[in-house]
Formats: structure tokens, C-alpha cells, sequence
């Protein structure tokens, strides 16, 4: 379950960084600002959280199939 945690605080401070990022430089209280290629902020944050997992699979996939060393060391 700690492994969980931590994913899930990874993930939470992974968000955190993409709502700062499109959001730098607007006011506070200010209308939400639209994100890349005109979509909203809420659509722009999700699609890059759906990226970031893609990649996080990606990796994780990559590493598990990862041939293991031979030890053919005798």
C-alpha cells in the first residue's frame, strides 16, 4: 500500500506542476484560462495527465521486459 501512496502523491504533485504551468501569469480569481490549442484548462490538464501515464506505462513496460543478465560467469 505504500507503493500506492507515493504513486498517488507522485501523481498529485505531477498535477499540481501542469496546472502551474498553464496557469503562470493569471490573476487570482480570474476566469480559468484556456489551455494549448484552445481547449479549457480542465480538458488541457487531463490530456496531459493521460500523456504522462502513457509514458509512465511506457517505462514501465520497458523495464519489466528488460531481458535479465546472463550469469554465465563460471
Amino acid at each position: 500500500m505504500a507503493g500506492d501512496e507515493k504513486h498517488g502523491q507522485d501523481r498529485a504533485d505531477e498535477l499540481q506542476e501542469v496546472i502551474d504551468q498553464l496557469t503562470s501569469g493569471a490573476a487570482p480569481g480570474a476566469p480559468a484560462p484556456t489551455g494549448p490549442h484552445g481547449e479549457s484548462l480542465r480538458e488541457a490538464v487531463h490530456r496531459r495527465m493521460h500523456e504522462m501515464d502513457a509514458e509512465a506505462k511506457a517505462e514501465q513496460e520497458c523495464t519489466e521486459t528488460a531481458p535479465e543478465p546472463d550469469d554465465d560467469s563460471s
